[in-house]
């Protein structure tokens, strides 16, 4: 969600139909849960093998003493606020088999405030994801991820026209992992990022990135793991006006301090290309990834910069 200050009137957007299909999916398929569970999956405490399904509803309400992000008005000395209603629908549809796992998931925001309601908006948030052991040595695993952020309506707040500006986007991810040998692996990944703004006469513009990563990776010891990695992005912006290719190359280190604390380090060099003017550049790049797993959660912290 994006907030601008604006003159014009946005063209009124309606809710999305795609997000209700998914919704109408979830609810449609939730009987099919308690199917007979496979033994691969009973050998696991914390996973239950079968169809699953969760709703969940969440409310609440916030005040916000500064709608606009704006420095007080002169004539009042003070910024306007207002509250509004937090309303938070959602599901989760599952299935964990022997080879296989799905995942399915929604969950809507809805906003009303009290007396702005011209900022009242509803954003969207749906995705699906599957994993598949397809042999001992590859596993495969896709993941789409679709969110809406609609246009709210002009209104005057602290004495100057405010809106958002709303976005749909969409991320997929397609990724495996084929261990050729005892110690070591191949890990391929594609990404395809995509967004579009609703309002076509302001300063914000869509498009595409598409991205291919690889890494091979060794294990020398329980602890330690030494590979090497290399990527390579297309990014087509501003309706296709746009285009530059990112490759990165370079080394990763992969440490393992227990049970439950990795950290992985890796650094390269990066080239930028400016298709438009053909002008290139180079420079290092680091990156830097601290996971600890609980039993509940997976908390971490990482660090990248090229």
């Amino acid at each position: 969600m994006i907030d601008i200050l604006r003159t014009e009137r946005p063209r009124a957007c309606g809710v999305r139909a795609l997000a209700f299909g998914a919704l109408t999916l979830l609810l449609a398929v939730a009987p099919a849960a308690g199917q007979q569970p496979d033994r691969a999956a009973e050998t696991q405490p914390d996973r239950i093998p079968g169809w699953s399904f969760t709703p969940s509803l969440a409310f609440g309400a916030t005040y916000d003493s500064n709608v606009a992000l704006s420095t007080p008005r002169a004539d009042l000395g003070f910024t306007e606020g207002d509250t509004f209603f937090n309303i938070v629908p959602g599901g989760q549809l599952g299935f964990i088999g022997k080879y296989t796992d799905f995942s399915a998931n929604y969950r809507g925001f809805i906003r009303r405030y009290l007396d702005f309601d011209a900022l009242n908006s509803y954003d969207q948030h749906a995705s699906l994801s599957v994993k598949r052991l397809v042999s001992r040595r590859l596993t495969i695993s896709a993941r789409d991820t679709f969110t809406d952020t609609p246009t709210t309506d002009d209104t005057e707040v602290n004495g100057v026209p405010f809106l958002r500006a709303g976005s749909r986007s969409n991320i997929l991810s397609v990724g495996s992992v084929y261990r050729i040998a005892k110690h070591t692996s191949l890990s391929s990944l594609y990404d395809q990022n995509w967004i579009e703004f609703d309002r076509s006469d302001i300063f914000l513009t869509g498009g595409w990135i598409h991205e291919v990563r690889n890494e091979l990776s060794h294990r020398v010891s329980e602890r330690v793991a030494l590979g090497g990695e290399y990527s390579f992005r297309y990014a087509t912006l501003d309706r296709g006006d746009r285009a530059f290719n990112f490759q990165d190359g370079g080394g990763v280190v992969h440490l393992s301090f227990g049970p439950h604390t990795s950290v992985t380090a890796a650094g390269g060099f990066s080239l930028l290309h400016d298709r438009n003017f053909d002008v290139s550049r180079t420079g290092p790049y680091v990156r830097l990834n601290l996971t600890q797993e609980a039993e509940r959660a997976t908390v971490g912290a990482s660090f990248e910069r090229q």
